[in-house]
């Protein structure tokens, strides 16, 4: 699915069609050069599992737009953001190592 962040589109692998209200969701955030599809197995479990998935590709990444984010404040302002336009209240996130 596409969500406009801060004025600029992002994909988002959700695993599945459609976000439950319902449910809890899981939050899979890739590392730098990568993309969602480093989640694509977790996430289909989670989703299949009774969770809503959002494993989005940060700007500069994969399928979303704008240049990439270079300081973990800069990528957390983001994904917070991301939240806020999922809709989604209840969520825990799952995040790669982002240095090398």
């Amino acid at each position: 699915m596409r969500v406009s962040v801060n004025g600029q589109f992002a994909f988002v692998y959700t695993g599945k069609s459609e976000h439950l209200p319902n449910q809890s969701a899981v939050v899979f955030i890739h590392g730098a050069g990568l993309d969602h599809t480093v989640w694509v197995l977790p996430s289909r479990y989670f989703s299949r599992h009774g969770f809503n998935v959002i494993a989005p590709d940060l700007p500069g990444h994969g399928r979303s737009s704008g240049e990439s984010l270079n300081k973990i404040e800069t990528m957390a302002d983001w994904i917070i953001a991301l939240l806020d336009a999922s809709g989604l209240s209840r969520h825990l996130s799952l995040a790669t190592v982002w240095d090398r």
